[in-house]
């Protein structure tokens, strides 16, 4: 579902985490991506981290939706908020599947007008999303 192929092929990152893909989903440059943060013992784990990365956002002063929502990915249930930056809109969820907490989300760059259109096609992309 992804307008282009990933940017770069998986990879471990500096604290363990698996970068799987990210890829562009429309022509400002924004991406949609997944990564594999660390093994969980409990599902409910996913929930506790989106609401420990909502509380790292806002002591840094930027602005969000000021509570995490909770919605289904992939069969699982997903929690997730939005951070305004600069210039663009952080949007993520993190879920726990077979023992592993995973974020998905999209970095969106687009002009305010146009914003909703790299979300609608994260969320058609994560609407096909297969545990292989």
């Amino acid at each position: 579902m992804a307008p282009s192929q990933s940017l770069y092929a998986p990879r471990v990152v500096l604290d363990g985490s698996r970068e799987d893909f990210r890829v562009l989903v429309d022509r400002y440059g924004s991406t949609f991506a997944a990564v594999c943060l660390h093994r969980v013992e409990r599902d409910a784990e996913a929930e506790e981290s989106a609401w420990r990365s909502l509380k790292r956002h806002l002591d840094r002063g930027l602005e969000n939706t000021y509570e995490v929502t909770s919605t289904r990915i992939a069969g699982e249930q997903a929690f997730g908020c939005s951070v305004v930056l600069r210039s663009g809109v952080l949007t993520d969820w993190k879920l726990a599947h077979d023992g592993w907490l995973f974020v998905v989300g999209t970095l969106n760059w687009a002009p305010l007008a146009e914003r909703e259109t790299a979300l609608e096609r994260t969320r058609a992309a994560l609407d096909t999303w297969q545990w292989l």
